[in-house]
């Protein structure tokens, strides 16, 4: 596999994306609408305005349909892009010569070619903001190494095989 590879990661990926259904939360502690209707820091930090609730107009981390909202606005983005997304795998898409896989916000590109990568990250960057992480080197606590005499990539989790010893010891 003598491919060039980037990893990638979506900058508050989740707000980029719209709600699809109307979704309120509570005025968080400290914080209260005024009689202007506006959002205004209280002097008692513990103080909790129990009644007006927010709006929110995109999705925030822990909505319950954010991973969903913002995968559905990537796909469409890739789709836009000429990217077809994997029958058998829906966090794998295809274009040409380019590979990209998917974990929430996290992205790996694979190509044989770096002139490739660069450009679909040129073009996803005018949609979504990201921010690229080089080289691909380790991804969700997998180390990566590749070899490209050899042609290959190996994978490690250190990080996971410690923790198992110490949780066995």
């Amino acid at each position: 596999m003598n491919l060039s590879t980037c990893q990638v990661n979506y900058t508050s990926a989740f707000p980029q994306a719209n709600l699809d259904v109307p979704v309120y939360m509570k005025v968080p502690q400290g914080w209260f609408i005024n009689q202007c209707g506006r959002l205004q820091q209280h002097h008692n930090p513990k103080h909790n305005d129990t009644t007006h609730y927010l709006k929110l107009k995109n999705n925030l981390y822990g909505c319950k349909q954010a991973t969903h909202n913002w995968f559905k606005l990537f796909i469409e983005g890739l789709c836009d892009l000429g990217f077809t997304q994997s029958s058998t795998d829906k966090c794998l898409f295809l274009c040409n010569d380019c590979i990209i896989v998917i974990y929430v916000d996290n992205f790996l590109f694979f190509s044989p070619s770096s002139g490739t990568i660069d450009a679909v990250k040129t073009s996803l960057s005018k949609i979504f903001k990201l921010k690229d992480e080089g080289n691909m080197l380790a991804f969700l606590g997998v180390q990566i190494t590749k070899d490209s005499k050899q042609k290959t990539m190996s994978f490690a989790q250190p990080g996971f095989i410690v923790q198992i010893i110490k949780d066995v010891v």
